[in-house]
């Protein structure tokens, strides 16, 4: 089931320009990779970290959890947190917070700078260096 799923996202990937948005993405990144080898949309999507980003736009919280940035930014904490579909709304919700708390500064216009504060490193995300052995098939 699990690699039925990561095909669909894969083909939807591949088709288009996506971003993931994760809370603490280095451990969704670190299930990605898993099929990176065989699905090539999913490799090539970057992954935004919302701590990342948190750790730019309020800098001196003490914590980056979910629900301190939720309390944080004045988001309502669902009953049901710690199921994958409520914490995955509670943090577009925070995402989208941060990003709207930041507009005022004018540092992140593009994506482009958003993904220089915020984007986790992969694998599969930085290039690889070959040796001349690779390159040349030796």
């Amino acid at each position: 089931m699990l690699k039925r799923a990561m095909r669909i996202i894969d083909k939807s990937c591949s088709k288009k320009d996506y971003v993931f948005i994760a809370q603490n993405a280095k451990y969704e990144a670190n299930i990605l990779s898993h099929y990176t080898d065989e699905c090539k949309g999913i490799a090539k999507t970057p992954i935004i970290d919302t701590i990342l980003l948190a750790k730019h736009v309020l800098p001196k919280l003490s914590n980056y959890k979910l629900d301190t940035l939720a309390s944080t930014l004045g988001l309502r904490i669902p009953e049901n947190r710690h199921r994958a579909l409520s914490d995955c709304f509670l943090t577009a919700e925070v995402f989208l917070k941060l990003l709207e708390l930041q507009k005022g500064k004018h540092e992140i216009i593009y994506l482009d700078e958003l993904l220089n504060i915020a984007k986790i490193k992969t694998k599969y995300s930085e290039p690889q260096q070959l040796t001349l052995g690779d390159f040349m098939g030796l």
